[in-house]
């Protein structure tokens, strides 16, 4: 699974895009085995719980099935990243250039540009990190 965080600019509404992938013999067959991924995301207020496995039948166990989510947030929306996202982040763009990895556990808010952290500590804004690393070669 993968989880993904961009802007959307299109409305004022939070959308949330689940995409399903998997192989097969042909490109028919891929799609079969792909409509047949179960995967549940939860709305409770304003928090969404994502389901940590995804469930499919034992014959369509060994497709190399997958899901990717696509949270798109219109700007000034804020949206706090749970520790437990963590192993799901791919590439989430933001203006701090923090790795995906050091995003869990804050409040972003989303501004023209892409995220920006609300309470992030010093050490996660990359910005700078490696033009400084150069000037101190």
């Amino acid at each position: 699974m993968q989880f993904n965080i961009v802007r959307n600019d299109k409305d004022s509404l939070c959308r949330l895009e689940v995409t399903r992938f998997s192989r097969g013999k042909t490109r028919e067959e891929a799609g079969m085995y792909a409509k047949k991924i179960q995967y549940e995301v939860v709305q409770s207020d304003s928090v969404l719980i994502f389901s940590p496995i995804l469930l499919m039948t034992y014959a369509e166990k060994f497709q190399a099935q997958q899901v990717r989510i696509t949270l798109k947030v219109p700007d000034q929306q804020k949206v706090y990243i749970d520790e437990s996202m963590e192993p799901l982040l791919y590439d989430v763009d933001n203006v701090l250039e923090a790795w995906d990895h050091d995003m869990d556990g804050y409040t972003w808010i989303m501004k023209k540009n892409g995220l920006d952290c609300i309470n992030c500590p010093p050490h996660i804004d990359n910005r700078h990190k490696f033009l400084d690393e150069e000037t101190n070669d």
